[in-house]
């Protein structure tokens, strides 16, 4: 065996050892790329989870981490790539606009997980679906890599595993489950199989429903909509002719519209030049959500209840004692010192940096109350539509 020779194999032998490395710290993220049902087919879900679930009592919930929806696509993804993917999908959905849509269901179905049924309300494709599927497919195929690991999952150290036929349906999705072999369906739980089996024999009467909105969600064991990672902020299609289309028509819409031409039009005697132009908005209750209480305080809560077990002495001491109890009325009775305690506990004791990376943490994962929904994601069409003027 010549020098030269063993020099070409051992190149070989290091790159493809460093190929080996390198897609080994590519962390990956299981996504589903999927379209929001309105409360009609949200409704019908639930209903039908609670039937399974008196079946089966170790099946899912639907619940703020197993939300209702019907999958365009399920893939493994480059984890630093998402920002990509985002803005990737985003532009199918607003090129598509599937808010509005009305789909119709008509039957159930399911598949053997584990000997266990993992059941779904079957939705009828149209070529508005298959269409819209093809363009997401095609749009997510660059940040996409096979197999996948429960570490690209959603777990809790309750339940930290994925089951092998989740796993196996993700890496397969493409080709077993797009275009002529794409099933949209929602997902409602899992059943014992006779029990299913009984269900499907019985005719569901067919219902429409409409597409409310669509989102990329992180998968969960079972292919659960785990948690929301982004949605779409949909682009008004008639914004070119009206761009505040949200607003009803009169005194205060023609206002605003008659201040923005007045202070945009070069040569007017209100014309304001950009480099001077500066836009003010409040924030809470106009922006994004204050109720039932502000995001910021919602999220100073949090930080006590965090930080409590280095304090013991919170559970004896107000108003942190009410924190830790959730007792909202003597929150309230702290008054503004009170408050104010809650709020500086919280903020206290770090560099800007490091609370920027704890409010980004909060955001990522904080669900509102009542919507079970990323707070960032509770903003107001108008306002996001007087934001673009």
């Amino acid at each position: 065996m010549n020098r030269t020779y063993l020099r070409v194999l051992l190149f070989a032998i290091l790159a493809a050892f460093s190929t080996s490395v390198a897609a080994a710290a590519e962390l990956l993220t299981a996504i589903d790329v999927l379209l929001l049902p309105d409360q009609t087919m949200v409704n019908a879900a639930k209903r039908d989870n609670a039937r399974l679930r008196q079946n089966y009592p170790a099946s899912f919930a639907l619940d703020a981490t197993h939300h209702p929806h019907v999958t365009l696509l399920q893939r493994y993804v480059v984890t630093k790539d998402l920002g990509k993917l985002y803005a990737a999908v985003d532009r199918v959905f607003n090129e598509e606009h599937p808010a509005g849509w009305e789909l119709e269901a008509v039957g159930y179905y399911y598949l053997d997980f584990n000997n266990t049924a993992l059941a779904g309300i079957v939705i009828e494709p149209t070529p508005d679906l298959l269409r819209l599927q093809a363009k997401i497919i095609d749009a997510v195929a660059p940040y996409t890599r096979p197999n996948g690991t429960a570490a690209a999952y959603v777990t809790t150290p309750a339940a930290p595993g994925v089951n092998l036929p989740t796993l196996e349906y993700v890496n397969t999705f493409i080709p077993k489950r797009n275009g002529k072999n794409y099933n949209p369906h929602v997902t409602i739980g899992v059943g014992q199989i006779p029990f299913v089996e009984k269900m499907k024999a019985v005719p569901l009467p067919r219902f429409k429903f409409k597409i409310a909105g669509a989102a990329v969600f992180h998968l969960g064991n079972f292919g659960t909509a785990a948690k929301e990672l982004w949605e779409w902020q949909p682009v008004s299609n008639a914004a070119s002719a009206d761009p505040l289309p949200s607003w009803n028509e009169g005194p205060t819409k023609a206002a605003i519209m008659k201040f923005v031409s007045d202070v945009t039009t070069s040569g007017g005697p209100d014309f304001v030049p950009v480099r001077e132009r500066i836009a003010t908005f409040d924030n809470d209750g106009t922006l994004w959500c204050e109720m039932p209480i502000y995001t910021q305080f919602a999220f100073a809560i949090d930080r006590v209840k965090a930080l409590a077990p280095q304090h013991p002495e919170w559970k004896e001491k107000q108003p942190f004692k009410a924190v830790l109890e959730n007792d909202k009325a003597a929150i309230i009775a702290s008054g503004e010192r009170g408050l104010a305690e809650i709020v500086m506990a919280g903020h206290a004791g770090m560099t800007p940096g490091e609370f920027e990376q704890i409010v980004r943490d909060w955001l990522a994962t904080a669900r509102h109350p009542r919507f079970q929904r990323p707070y960032t994601s509770l903003v107001y069409q108008p306002m996001l539509e007087l934001l673009l003027l």
